[in-house]
């Protein structure tokens, strides 16, 4: 069923429609995507009742701390869109900031000319707030709209419980082809003065990007992320079983490609589902269980729960809670047992330094490292080892949390999302419980080890690929 837009959209200025203006506005930078876009149905309502051009533009800002990488990822979505676009009956532009602040100003003429602006950056508050002209931002993030939920969920199991009951009658997608078939008047697209409107430019010619975080292999773009979800379905089934396994390579590979919106969590869950003629009839009881809820195999319950409940939840809590990415957001008894071993010895500390060229004396945290600069990626269970050694090697927990903030942020092509930051904070104690027996450093946050996580896990090829490169460029840690 199409998805009811009123439950996610929200009216970021209440100024009146302007019929007499000259088009609708898309302001794209969250769904990156011409399908499949709650955002985009809503644009296309707008622009079909008042009889005017469509104008997309997708808009990429040079904040001061983009990366080589991310860029590249973006870039390449572009040339996506800007192929698909092509001789249709939308206008697309790019907008890409050469120096930061500009894009605000090509805003601004836009809307001089704009009978409405629509938005899907739905976790920006202050977006819109001083326009002239109905601004109206769109959730587009996942299956149960964020505006539904009334507070933000302490776990996972209370989240899952509420999104079982949500998605007890089916959910809500947004149309796949919102484009096909639609007839609208053209668009003038003459905008003098903004040279870099409606351009791909070289990463060469930006200023201001941290060009030490290079673009990796992986292509951006909703061509590629279709691919990998078509990959992915086909061996779903060993889901389960590889996915902690870092030599398996068992994940989903998707996250870059959700964070940048080349691809829509409907249309995953869609094609997880296809194959099984599934209907919600078939779901069972709310009860915020793992598993068989959904009355599927173990592959695809396991990977949806991943996908909706641990995704979502990020979503949900971000939406709630003001500075959700800051320390001060742990919860209670996690700040407290923190606290409350602060002080206590660290066996090593490593700098920040050390610890972003992954020159620690842990052979597999230094590989976990090495994988987030050389690729992107990190594989997801030893993410979480990954932080919680951080935790260890820091002088407080403050530092520790705000360090692996900045090397996810500033590596990790799913940074800056918040899911990630759930991630983060799930390792300093959010959306978990108390932990015994109390530890030093740790207290009750749940603990991790290196001889664990090798006992446990096949890693063999994992660590002859991101392995040391050389002894001399190991460093020592400071007592």
């Amino acid at each position: 069923m199409v998805g009811d837009l009123d439950d996610r959209t929200r009216r970021a200025s209440d100024a009146p429609i302007r019929p007499d203006g000259s088009f609708v506005v898309y302001w794209m930078e969250a769904a990156r995507r011409l399908h499949s876009n709650f955002a985009l149905d809503r644009a296309v309502q707008h622009a079909t009742a008042l009889g005017k051009p469509l104008l997309i533009v997708e808009v990429l800002r040079n904040e001061g701390s983009a990366t080589a990488r991310e860029w590249k990822f973006v870039l390449d979505g572009m040339r996506d869109h800007g192929v698909a676009a092509a001789g249709g009956p939308v206008t697309y532009l790019t907008c890409v900031e050469r120096t930061p602040g500009t894009a605000d100003a090509f805003l601004e003429r836009l809307l001089e000319q704009a009978c409405v602006l629509i938005g899907d950056s739905f976790l920006d508050r202050k977006f819109g707030r001083s326009f002239g002209v109905r601004t109206e931002l769109v959730d587009c993030h996942g299956l149960v709209p964020l505006m539904r939920m009334e507070r933000a969920a302490p776990s996972a199991y209370v989240f899952r419980r509420w999104a079982q009951v949500e998605l007890q009658d089916g959910w809500g997608r947004p149309s796949k082809t919102p484009l096909a078939g639609l007839h609208l008047p053209v668009a003038d697209v003459g905008w003098p003065g903004f040279e870099w409107v409606g351009t791909q430019p070289d990463l060469n010619d930006v200023g201001g990007l941290d060009r030490a975080v290079e673009a990796t292999s992986h292509p951006g773009g909703p061509v590629r992320g279709a691919q990998l979800v078509d990959h992915f379905v086909a061996r779903v089934a060993s889901y389960p079983a590889d996915r902690q396994h870092p030599d398996a390579c068992g994940g989903s590979g998707l996250s870059a490609y959700l964070h940048f919106g080349h691809v829509a969590a409907t249309d995953v869950v869609d094609a997880i589902l296809a194959e099984q003629n599934w209907s919600p009839d078939e779901v069972g009881a709310a009860n915020g269980k793992r598993e068989g809820w959904w009355g599927l195999d173990e592959g695809r319950e396991a990977f949806l729960d991943q996908l909706i409940t641990w995704r979502e939840l990020g979503a949900h809590f971000a939406w709630h809670t003001p500075g959700y990415r800051s320390y001060e957001t742990l919860p209670p008894w996690a700040q407290e047992t923190l606290q409350r071993h602060a002080k206590d010895a660290r066996p090593v500390e490593y700098s920040l330094e050390q610890l972003e060229e992954a020159a620690t004396h842990d052979e597999i945290w230094n590989a976990a490292q090495r994988e987030l600069l050389q690729t992107g990626h990190m594989h997801n269970y030893l993410r979480m080892l990954w932080g919680k050694k951080i935790l260890e090697w820091s002088a407080t927990p403050r530092e520790a949390y705000d360090r692996a903030v900045y090397l996810n942020d500033r590596w990790a092509l799913d940074g800056r999302d918040p899911n990630s930051y759930s991630g983060i904070g799930w390792i300093f104690g959010r959306f978990d419980r108390p932990w015994g027996p109390r530890r030093e450093i740790f207290g009750t946050i749940r603990y991790m080890s290196s001889a664990s996580a090798k006992r446990k896990l096949r890693m063999k090829d994992y660590l002859e690929r991101f392995g040391e490169l050389s002894t001399a460029s190991r460093r020592r840690p400071t007592a």
